[in-house]
């Protein structure tokens, strides 16, 4: 391990309750927690999942298991069908793929199968 050259290292005592300080010390955000309130990322459905809330039309045509050219007819054939929406004027038609997941239960009249993990 290389030191800095203008910085004296730590002594041995000083190092240490350094390092105890800093390895009992609560995370920030935890500390700006009420009781029992959730992180941010949890109270809008972002707690760990690492699925995507929204899909380009490749994505949803894989879901569906159908080309992407099947996709836009049903978009202009099927009333059903769930409406995309654009992020932006220019920007790429996304689906939301909970409402296309919704979509293929309603068209089959069961549930989908869970996903393995």
């Amino acid at each position: 391990m290389h030191e800095a050259p203008n910085i004296p290292p730590l002594a041995g005592s000083a190092r240490s309750e350094l390092l105890s300080a800093t390895a009992t010390a609560p995370a920030p955000s935890s500390q700006m927690l009420a009781e029992g309130e959730a992180p941010r990322a949890a109270r809008f459905g972002r707690g760990g999942s690492t699925e995507p809330l929204a899909g380009k039309i490749g994505v949803v045509a894989r879901i569906m298991g159908v080309s992407p050219s099947t996709v836009r007819r049903r978009l202009t054939d099927d009333p059903e069908f769930p409406k995309p929406f654009r992020l932006s004027t220019e920007g790429d038609l996304l689906w939301v793929l909970a409402e296309v997941r919704t979509y293929l239960e309603l068209k089959a009249g069961r549930p989908l199968a869970a996903k393995a993990a």
